[in-house]
């Protein structure tokens, strides 16, 4: 007898069903940390701008920031509305942070289960390759459509709870039209993934996907500092979606539908491509191949190491880009910095506690504050990558030779702990040349950027214990949600006036200003405890629990 409908939808006999069911934990967690980003967003302007003079103090901020800044914020549009103050402040956040969630699920929806093995067992049934790829990506795109409608609604609620002047009210228009641009936003870049997963493997196409995010968004904020991101800013789906901002009351939706269009044929290529490869054969790309001696198979730490590095090398790349950018251009702000002598306090509304009056508060905000993200998401794929040997079913061979469980947990996880100071590197690096190049002191932010690397690190430990202690499949979202809410935290917190102890929760309020100078050694140790007591903790719970699939 054949599933009903109801049923299939629940996940019982039916593809679609199943993924989607798989999906609702993560779509309802994504609707709802959007949807409150929003309320945040409310709470701040109903305590911080609730008449019109703080209001049009608010819209002189916006419009005397130097370009770099604007680049990061986006189109100070009607900032002295609410709905307008939420696309400007709240806005930018959105569609970054998200996109990653849709990265990791798309590139991995069928080269996970491939990797795992199920795959051949789900075609065995009466369902063909293209079949199952197109379900897949039909459960993605309601995931993604329920937690956009989720956070809609809650933007929505949004601006009935905190209209303090006319032209605050949001109607239920505005809320969707501008979760209908998050949705597309976020759904082109999984897309991205998606397509390049049948060709060249899940976590290739993951980096590929990132970097692709990451570089459009740098050369939309960056175009009015960088004549080369000029140039380049229509390739950049977020400068071509630019004027659609329905919270701001300005619409244009064009240029969204095309994207969503684009999208979806990224999806179709993804599909047809799947049903075209051999299961466990993605085409390999023609680049070089590292030195044999990274590639160590004697020792754990060798061979962990091993295959996290291109990994390493990848998002150190990225980042380092991010660092050389914003370093060339702490040459700007630190111009309208003496341009605009009121410039440094209305920035303290917006990032509390920052010294502003050396080029090392700009790179403070620029590059560590946005590089905990960066770092912190390096480390996702690090432990990640580490926690699959066990969940792939690899650990088993390998402990089937003369190697005890915490001779490997022990090397395996320095080599996946190693890999922080290959990004951190790589970042401090360009630092140092972009100061080099600027004529400011080159060293105190170089060295101020490696304790990102600790930051990871730290990160990375704590993902080691949870595979160890609990599960493998566990490790990488943990440290995805404690990187998100990490930076929450120390964005909005102070803001909100949230209690002392609640800040002190995260990480990020104990890293201090490294780019300025201003280390805070009680959290230096801390994330040199959190890696070593993380390596720890997970070979005792690897010691004492069975390995997991």
């Amino acid at each position: 007898m054949l599933p009903s409908l109801a049923s299939r939808l629940i996940g019982l006999g039916g593809v679609f069903g199943k993924s989607l069911r798989d999906l609702r934990v993560a779509a309802l967690a994504i609707g709802l940390v959007a949807g409150l980003l929003m309320v945040i967003g409310g709470v701040l302007v109903a305590a911080q701008f609730p008449d019109a003079p703080s209001r049009i103090q608010l819209t002189l901020l916006s419009v005397s920031l130097p370009p770099v800044m604007a680049g990061l914020l986006g189109d100070p549009s009607h900032v002295d509305r609410l709905g307008g103050f939420l696309s400007w402040r709240i806005g930018a956040t959105i569609p970054v942070l998200f996109s990653i969630w849709s990265i990791i699920a798309l590139s991995g929806t069928l080269a996970g289960e491939a990797s795992r093995g199920t795959l051949e067992v789900v075609l065995a049934a009466a369902i063909s390759r293209r079949g199952l790829a197109f379900r897949k990506a039909a459960a993605f795109v309601v995931a993604l459509a329920v937690a956009m409608g989720i956070a809609a609604t809650l933007t929505w609620w949004t601006g009935v709870a905190f209209a303090k002047l006319p032209g605050d009210e949001i109607s239920a228009g505005q809320a969707f039209g501008q979760f209908a641009l998050y949705g597309v936003l976020i759904g082109v870049a999984g897309a991205v993934a998606f397509a390049l997963g049948a060709f060249v493997g899940r976590a290739t196409a993951a980096g590929i996907a990132g970097t692709v995010l990451f570089a459009g968004y740098l050369v939309d904020g960056f175009s009015g500092v960088v004549p080369l991101f000029e140039r380049l800013k229509p390739l950049s789906w977020f400068s071509l979606t630019k004027l659609h901002r329905p919270l701001a009351d300005s619409w244009d939706w064009a240029p969204v539908l095309i994207l969503g269009a684009v999208a979806l044929a990224l999806l179709a290529v993804g599909i047809v491509a799947f049903g075209l490869r051999d299961l466990a054969s993605p085409v390999r790309l023609p680049i070089p191949g590292l030195p044999v001696v990274t590639l160590g198979t004697r020792r754990p730490f060798s061979r962990s190491f091993g295959d996290r590095l291109p990994h390493a090398l990848a998002w150190g790349l990225g980042d380092a880009l991010i660092g050389i950018v914003f370093t060339l251009a702490s040459t700007s702000f630190m111009e309208a910095m003496r341009v605009i002598p009121t410039l440094g306090s209305m920035l303290a509304l917006l990032y509390p506690g920052v010294d502003y009056a050396t080029p090392g508060g700009f790179l403070q905000i620029g590059v560590f504050s946005s590089g905990t993200v960066l770092f912190g998401l390096s480390a996702a794929t690090a432990v990640s990558g580490w926690a699959s040997d066990e969940s792939a079913g690899r650990l088993d061979l390998v402990l089937a030779a003369p190697v005890s469980r915490v001779r490997w947990m022990i090397g395996s996880g320095l080599g996946a702990l190693a890999t922080s100071l290959v990004v951190a590197a790589l970042m401090a690096a360009a630092v140092w040349v972009g100061s080099v190049q600027v004529g400011s002191d080159p060293w105190q932010p170089a060295i101020g950027t490696l304790a990102l690397g600790l930051y990871m690190a730290a990160l990375t430990g704590v993902g080691i214990a949870v595979a160890g202690l609990w599960r493998p499949g566990l490790a990488g979202p943990t440290v995805i949600i404690l990187t998100i809410v990490f930076y929450l935290l120390e964005v909005f917190g102070a803001a909100l006036d949230l209690p002392t102890w609640v800040l002190d929760l995260s990480l990020n309020h104990h890293m201090g200003q490294p780019m300025t100078g201003g280390y805070d050694a009680f959290g230096l140790a801390a994330c040199v405890v959190l890696a070593l007591g993380g390596l720890v903790l997970g070979t005792w719970g690897l010691r004492r629990r069975d390995l997991r699939g």
